[in-house]
């Protein structure tokens, strides 16, 4: 959820300050939920929110008296930030980004992208403790926090917030109520549609917590569900009657024409299958030629090997190295490990010539140990212990496993029978 607005220090400092603190002190003001529709880069593909501060004027909001929290934001140029993403002590921070007109003119005219304002029904002491929490968390000394994929978020930050403010009124609503999409690896696909290559990897090195069936008050994470379940909030209105928390969403910037959905990315499903047809397809191939010619075989290892001990390396390192809870539980471990990359050297030792006997007894002993590892994750899903999706990685593991048990038993068989 990318914030690419940018001021200069000047603009962002004195005339920001001094309205923060004349809004935060004033008998009036109102609260406004800002948010954006997504974009094409890859930090922009969620969509973005920010909270409005306005100050009434005859009980309206003055457009010139506003201004705009914007949690998210960063540096997004530097070349290191996605790793530090990875590493999960990327530091974001809260800024103040000018009035409505400027996030208008930055987000709809500049980005064309939706942006959409929802005024909150805060009582005024509500609202005039948000402002002050607001001004207080922008100053230099308390807007930066480290970001996290689900807790620490633009949309996050205005949920704790105001759930703060509302004394637990969007825990009392939301908590344990079911949403329509179960966990955040039914989200993957959907919100990475346009970033293939991202998709799968989400479900090669996102671990078993992606699958975790959340709420309607975790879902607020997501920028359109926000702008909805909102409005399921009820708060006390006047009269002793309750309203919504936020009020139906008004397009500021609403993009004209044919509206496209992209669908969710197939990326996952289409790469297990051709890694699946490589997997067996190339393995029957090299048995048919063993024992007589092993290049096909030595090339096999080589492919099949460093693919699958590559992705194992890189989960084994995202767990040691990364703080993200969500990158060291990962239950693909088991099914990617690392020490398929010893397959690389036999395989490239074969393609010069037939093997002892003892390394294609190495083979089949490391094949059924596959095979083994890969029936005990079968056996912890049935057991309810392990449930990480997709579960494709799963037979494709077990397929890996029987290609290198027959491909050894193939060769072991034909070297006796020559003798």
């Amino acid at each position: 959820m990318r914030a690419s607005h940018r001021l200069s220090p000047l603009i962002a400092s004195a005339g920001l300050l001094l309205f923060a603190a004349r809004a935060s002190a004033a008998d009036e003001v109102e609260l406004h939920l800002i948010t954006m529709g997504p974009a094409d880069h890859l930090y922009t593909s969620g969509g973005h929110a920010a909270l409005m501060v306005a100050a009434l004027r005859d009980g309206q909001p003055d457009p010139t008296q506003t201004t705009i929290y914007n949690f998210g934001d960063a540096d997004y140029d530097d070349p290191s930030l996605k790793w530090r993403f990875l590493r999960g002590d990327a530091q974001l921070r809260l800024t103040m980004i000018g009035t409505l007109q400027d996030v208008v003119n930055d987000y709809g005219i500049r980005q064309g992208r939706e942006v959409w304002r929802q005024r909150l029904n805060l009582t005024p002491a509500q609202a005039r403790a948000a402002a002050a929490r607001l001004a207080t968390l922008a100053l230099e000394e308390n807007r930066y926090y480290r970001h996290h994929y689900h807790e620490a978020t633009c949309t996050t930050k205005i949920r704790d917030l105001l759930d703060e403010v509302t004394e637990g009124a969007l825990t009392r609503a939301l908590a344990g109520q079911p949403a329509p999409l179960k966990s955040a690896r039914d989200y993957q696909p959907i919100i990475w549609a346009k970033h293939h290559w991202v998709a799968i990897g989400g479900d090669l090195f996102m671990g078993r917590r992606h699958d975790l069936e959340r709420d309607k008050l975790w879902w607020l994470v997501d920028v359109p569900q926000m702008r909805e379940y909102l409005q399921e909030v009820m708060v006390p209105a006047e009269g002793g009657a309750t309203a919504p928390l936020a009020e139906p969403p008004t397009p500021l910037i609403e993009l004209v024409g044919a509206k496209t959905t992209s669908l969710p990315s197939i990326m996952t499903p289409l790469v297990a299958t051709l890694w699946a047809l490589l997997l067996g397809l190339g393995a029957r191939r090299a048995a048919r030629r063993l024992p007589e010619e092993t290049s096909s075989a030595g090339l096999w290892l080589m492919i099949a090997g460093s693919i699958s001990g590559v992705i194992g390396a890189v989960i084994a390192l995202l767990m040691i190295f990364s703080t993200m809870p969500e990158l060291r539980e990962n239950e693909n471990a088991l099914l990617f490990p690392a020490t398929d990359l010893l397959l690389v050297g036999i395989g490239a030792r074969l393609r010069r010539g037939p093997l002892p006997a003892g390394w294609w007894r190495f083979l089949a002993i490391y094949g059924w140990g596959r095979v083994g590892v890969t029936a005990l994750v079968i056996g912890l899903h049935a057991a309810g212990i392990f449930f990480q999706r997709p579960r494709l990685w799963i037979a494709l593991s077990g397929l890996f496993a029987g290609c290198l048990v027959a491909l050894a038993r193939r060769a072991r068989a034909g070297a006796q029978k020559s003798v």
